[in-house]
């Protein structure tokens, strides 16, 4: 398990970063923050914005595990669109989306 401070100024670096959805079960919360040249959100200190975003409704990551867009969108840090999977689920979702008919 990966664990790391996530103390009020960090927190309040990330909530200043995301856009307020209209519902926030179905609807991205989008990072506005700096972006990545993957096209991920990132913290001014280097840390991916849905991982912390993850940490912060979850608690932890376990160990060997990634941080899997259910919605595809890089830039979401929603928390009901996040999952932690494993490196090799993330990597089937991520070709299954690119190619749904490669069964």
């Amino acid at each position: 398990m990966r664990e790391f401070d996530l103390g009020m100024e960090f927190q309040d670096e990330f909530y200043s970063n995301i856009n307020k959805p209209d519902n926030l079960f179905n609807d991205c919360t989008e990072w506005l923050g700096k972006i990545n040249e993957s096209g991920y959100g990132v913290l001014d200190r280097g840390q991916f914005a849905h991982r912390i975003s993850f940490l912060i409704h979850n608690g932890r990551i376990p160990d060997g595990f990634e941080i899997d867009h259910l919605c595809r969108n890089k830039k979401c840090v929603n928390p009901h669109h996040l999952e932690a999977v494993s490196q090799t689920l993330n990597r089937q979702r991520r070709i299954y989306q690119r190619n749904p008919d490669n069964k």
